[in-house]
């Protein structure tokens, strides 16, 4: 994307060269991740503009060997490229990590090309009823604070795929559509919501409760909450 990092081939072997020449850096390869190509939708989509990326990464790596600076590491990749990049075995490290969780948006990605998507969701934010004075709607206690806004809209667990089940309701509150639920939610009923995007819905939240069916098992703090 053109964020961080070498800007061509030649840049690369120069940042390498000087790194081996440091006597405070040691030199472990490249680092390769692409985040703008893991939610292409469409896998042949995403092949296609991820396969000129895998090009540059390819020449970059012959141009290092052939300064003597074959990289010990080459580190990228991710939920949405996993496939690609093991036809490819350009990688020795994979950053593959949203498939533990999965969230909306990952669940309309086509992973794999030749089979459905095998993951499925295990992270849930467990919202609150807090409003139920109107017939076409409650109202919880997760809004913009609780949530990534980047994506799509949560969904509710276990209820059917609608486009109108959870809207965003403020900072502080959500609306959940009764029409998008089967049970008739009052307060203090708890919603569960399949976030949009786990990564930065995560880092807005102070523990992880995890959970074996209806039994908590441990509480797991989210040391880097509010750091990025």
């Amino acid at each position: 994307m053109g964020r961080t990092g070498a800007a061509s081939v030649e840049a690369a072997v120069a940042i390498a060269e000087r790194i081996k020449r440091s006597s405070r850096l040691a030199y472990a390869g490249l680092q390769a991740y692409s985040g703008r190509v893991q939610h292409i939708h469409d896998y042949h989509k995403r092949r296609k503009t991820y396969g000129a990326q895998l090009a540059r990464l390819r020449a970059t790596r012959s141009a290092l060997a052939a300064a003597g600076l074959d990289p010990p590491i080459i580190s990228g990749g991710g939920t949405g490229t996993f496939a690609i990049n093991a036809e490819h075995r350009l990688y020795s490290e994979s950053q593959a990590g949203s498939y533990l969780f999965m969230d909306v948006d990952y669940d309309e990605v086509r992973l794999f090309a030749d089979i459905a998507n095998p993951h499925e969701f295990s992270l849930f934010l467990r919202t609150t009823v807090i409003g139920a004075n109107h017939s076409d709607h409650v109202t919880i206690n997760a809004g913009f604070k609780c949530l990534a806004t980047d994506g799509p809209l949560p969904r509710v667990r276990g209820a059917p795929s609608q486009p109108k089940g959870y809207q965003f309701f403020g900072d502080e509150f959500g609306m959940i559509v009764r029409a998008s639920v089967e049970s008739h939610l009052s307060v203090g009923d708890h919603v569960d919501l399949v976030t949009p995007h786990c990564d930065p819905t995560v880092n807005l939240h102070d523990f992880y409760h995890v959970v074996d069916g209806d039994t908590l098992v441990a509480i797991w703090p989210i040391d880097a909450r509010g750091v990025l």
